[in-house]
């Protein structure tokens, strides 16, 4: 459909299908050349794309905007990716925008584990493909479909830590100790009903750092685990 002004709406520009709808993407990048490289895509792909180049402008672009999603670098200027992603979910919950953390420079596994809790839906790996990044936004293209999976996403990220954790010290025994938490509270953890502080959380990952160390495995994105049967509590 075409406006009173002559324009076409969001949903008719290049590369935006009447099935689908285009999304609002605000990218938070110090590396101006890679912003302008990625807007030219997006907006190929039919998106409306707002740029940022620090902590500040990409706080200020989603207040602006309310974007459906942020693309947002790690190692940003005044301020970290971490910073405004914690902002961001403060201000607006966990249910929008998509976050999506880029970096170069924060590639082991436990920032890619820091970046799930603190806010982030997904972590891509400089020099990434943009086709992997169109492929996450594309679900949100279905009409009046939202960010749905934030949630969801952090809780199996506590539990396949968890459960990795346990397995690295030889069992939800052992991980209760060193936590220093109620054997009970693990087990309702690694079923799934509710989830630990972060400062427990942050525990864990200090645990998975040490005992990868050892043992020379890590948690990286999209490993899968197999969690461990919950123990039975004392009755």
């Amino acid at each position: 459909m075409v406006g009173n002004d002559g324009q076409q709406s969001p949903d008719q520009k290049l590369g935006a299908s009447p099935a689908e709808r285009s999304l609002r993407i605000v990218i938070a990048d110090d590396d101006a050349d890679a912003v302008l490289t990625l807007q030219m895509i997006l907006r190929h792909d039919g998106h409306e794309v707002h740029a940022a180049y620090d902590a500040k402008q990409a706080l200020d672009q989603v207040l602006r905007h309310d974007p459906d999603v942020l693309v947002l670098d790690i190692a940003l200027g005044r301020g970290s990716g971490f910073e405004v992603a914690k902002t961001v979910r403060a201000r607006h919950g966990e249910a929008r925008p998509m976050i999506i953390g880029l970096s170069g420079v924060y590639k082991k596994s436990s920032d890619r584990i820091l970046a799930d809790i603190t806010g982030f839906n997904h972590y891509l790996v400089k020099p990434y493909d943009p086709n992997a990044l169109i492929a996450l936004v594309a679900p949100l293209r279905q009409p009046r479909r939202r960010v749905e999976d934030g949630v969801e996403q952090q809780e199996l990220t506590y539990r396949a830590a968890l459960a990795h954790a346990a397995g690295l010290l030889g069992g939800a025994r052992e991980l209760s100790d060193r936590l220093q938490v109620p054997m009970s509270e693990l087990t309702r953890w690694l079923a799934g009903q509710g989830k630990p502080s972060i400062g427990v959380f942050l525990r864990v990952v200090d645990l998975l750092i040490e005992e990868g160390k050892k043992s020379r495995l890590g948690l990286t994105a999209g490993e899968i685990i197999a969690f461990p049967s919950p123990p039975e509590t004392p009755g």
